[in-house]
């Protein structure tokens, strides 16, 4: 037993060595491709599998087809002689057949880097899409008449083939190499005449005469057959599709795919969808800046970019663009409640509201969306218990306040509130709740955003005392009748994450969702004359302020732009030097 155990412990070494190795292979071969060609050989013996590998070698055989997918395009005409391509076309082909789902996609995908920089055997490739195309056609044709059935065998076999096509997609545009009758000749005669596709090569009917058209119409019709795992399949592989297919970004069809998808009560598909638009999104902030290094295109604005690449091609900016229509949905995913929290494990509500993040600070660096309305939404989740979520949220936050702090300064009521709703009802946490002692580490997070950004300046160090303190002693019991219809109001008008955001009309800010009001009549007890509450749900400063009421005036900065502590004797009685203490 010793021995076992000390063989095992040993063959577990081994294996941690390994993967990191392959793991900063990777790493190396994204950020030095050209200094990777000549160590291609030697990695290439990894991917002859055996028909019952085990799923370290599997994992192997994906690192080494990503490695090479990141270092073939640098392969230059003299050195694609030290990569044998017959033997590697073999190999890829095997692992096509024997590989799970994220496998297909690594090695179709290296497999048509090969076909495209070394051997232009576009044959090979023609042979998946004449399998695939006619193969989904005539299933989905005997699922929608009713002639089969959807059993296990037929879904992960139609799966497989969009997994493949949408692989294929994304690194050869096949429309380009398509020659057709009556037209001129192909895109791609240009660069090398002899990667040619005769129209009557290809055995199934074209849509618009393309063969993306025809692929994205089978995504579209498989998706309508609401199937679960088939409309899984299909959300995960648009982002693939997409990257490779720009111009149909804006096709409103697909965009309707992920909008559903946004807004299902399956989780685990909101999360597919969410994890397409994070993927997109960094695949086109790449792709800009590799657009932008070209020469001749310094001085080029970006919107044209588009003109210098290829007729008819979106830059990747404009490419981006479209997606800033699901920022919304990401946002709203960002607050999970006990509602949600009883349909799924923690791990998978951390890994939604992680995803939806990634969506907004990738939306928010590339300029799609309102820094006014992601703000609220990212500070409250610094007061997050998970690490995976509060220390990114609190990079993010200084990196939105570093040119100007008083995005925050000017809406640190509005974004106590957010946070405060936020967390108010999320199942098993331990977030503070009304007479309980606030813990330290609660805080920790808005302490360090505070060193970093606003105790260096006298100025921005006192507003942002002020304006803190003076929400919290709103909070007093003797003002507790002014806030609770404020909160409820907010509360009830939160919308659900299954749900599309509720946009408003906003203030001068550009507060957009965040800045819509909410009238509400209350009739004052005693008395029957109404009065009416003006509520903001997450917009503008929160205030609720009754005609004839005098005592408090509502925070605004107009009334209030210094951010000084004049009507609240309890803050005025305190010095600067004792705040900044508290803090």
């Amino acid at each position: 037993l010793d021995a076992v155990a000390s063989r095992t412990s040993i063959e577990d070494l081994i294996s941690l060595h390994r993967r990191a190795i392959l793991s900063t292979l990777e790493a190396f071969s994204e950020a030095e491709p050209e200094a990777m060609v000549p160590h291609l050989r030697p990695l290439t013996v990894y991917l002859a599998l055996e028909d019952k590998s085990s799923s370290e070698e599997q994992w192997v055989a994906l690192k080494v087809c990503r490695i090479l997918s990141a270092t073939l395009p640098q392969l230059s005409a003299e050195r694609r002689s030290s990569v044998d391509h017959r033997q590697l076309q073999s190999d890829l082909e095997a692992l096509v057949k024997s590989q799970p789902s994220s496998g297909v996609h690594e090695a179709i995908r290296c497999l048509c880097l090969v076909v495209k920089y070394i051997s232009g055997d576009l044959k090979l490739i023609l042979g998946y899409l004449n399998i695939a195309v006619p193969s989904i056609s005539h299933l989905a044709g005997a699922l929608e008449s009713g002639e089969v059935q959807f059993d296990r065998i037929n879904v992960m076999y139609i799966s497989r083939q969009v997994w493949i096509l949408a692989s294929i997609l994304e690194t050869l545009s096949i429309d380009e190499y398509i020659k057709f009758e009556s037209g001129g000749p192909p895109l791609a005669m240009r660069n090398d005449p002899r990667r040619v596709v005769p129209r009557a090569m290809l055995r199934f009917e074209l849509a618009s005469q393309s063969v993306a058209t025809t692929v994205a119409d089978l995504f579209v019709r498989l998706y309508e057959m609401e199937q679960p795992q088939l409309q899984g399949a299909i959300v995960a592989c648009l982002g693939f599709f997409l990257a490779g297919q720009r111009t149909f970004v804006k096709d409103p069809r697909l965009a309707d795919i992920i909008s559903g998808a946004l807004a299902s009560r399956d989780l685990s598909l909101v999360l597919k969808a969410l994890e397409t638009l994070a993927r997109l999104l960094a695949h086109f902030s790449q792709e800009a800046e590799m657009e932008i290094e070209q020469p001749g295109i310094e001085n080029i604005p970006a919107s044209k970019v588009h003109a210098k690449l290829r007729p008819g091609r979106l830059s990747a900016v404009e490419a981006s663009q479209p997606l800033s229509l699901f920022g919304d949905a990401a946002l709203a995913r960002l607050s999970l409640h006990a509602g949600n929290a009883s349909s799924a494990s923690r791990d998978v509500l951390i890994k939604l509201r992680t995803e939806a993040f990634q969506v907004v600070r990738l939306l928010n660096v590339q300029g799609l969306v309102n820094p006014l309305i992601v703000l609220p939404k990212v500070f409250s989740l610094i007061f997050a218990e998970e690490a995976v979520i509060a220390e990114p949220a609190v990079a993010m936050l200084k990196d939105m306040l570093e040119l100007k702090p008083s995005l925050l300064l000017n809406r640190i009521d509005e974004c106590l509130q957010e946070a405060f709703l936020a967390h108010r009802a999320v199942e098993g946490t331990t977030q503070p709740r009304l007479g309980n002692s606030l813990m330290p580490s609660a805080t920790a997070a808005l302490g360090e955003l505070y060193v970093e950004r606003f105790r260096k300046q006298k100025g921005t160090r006192e507003t942002f005392i002020r304006r803190a303190l003076k929400e919290v002693f709103r909070l007093q019991v003797d003002r507790g009748h002014e806030r609770f219809v404020e909160l409820c109001a907010a509360m009830s008008s939160t919308p659900s994450p299954g749900s599309p955001s509720r946009r408003g009309g906003g203030d001068a800010g550009g507060g957009g969702s965040m800045g819509s009001l909410v009238k509400k009549e209350a009739e004052t007890p005693g008395t029957g004359r109404k009065k009416r509450a003006r509520v903001t749900t997450a917009g503008a400063s929160p205030a609720v302020k009754a005609e004839g009421d005098s005592e408090r005036p509502a925070p605004s900065e107009a009334a209030d732009p210094d951010g000084s502590a004049e009507g609240d004797p309890a803050l005025a009685s305190l010095s600067l030097k004792q705040l900044h203490q508290v803090l």
